[in-house]
C-alpha cells in the first residue's frame, strides 16, 4: 500500500514539474512579445532571445 502511495506521489509529482516548465515557457514567450511590440527591444533582440528561450 505504501509503495502505491509513493508512485502516485511520483507521478503528481513528475505533472506538476512538467505542467509548470511548460507554462513558464508560454508566458515567457509572451513577455517577449510584449516587450517587442512596445519597441522595448528590436527585432535582431527579439529573435535572439526567442531562440534562446526555445532551447530551454
Amino acid at each position: 500500500m505504501m509503495v502505491w502511495g509513493l508512485v502516485v506521489l511520483l507521478f503528481v509529482y513528475a505533472a506538476v514539474r512538467i505542467f509548470k516548465a511548460v507554462t513558464a515557457g508560454i508566458d515567457s514567450l509572451a513577455i517577449l512579445k510584449a516587450r517587442f511590440a512596445k519597441g522595448e527591444i528590436s527585432h535582431e533582440e527579439f529573435n535572439k532571445m526567442k531562440q534562446i528561450l526555445s532551447q530551454s
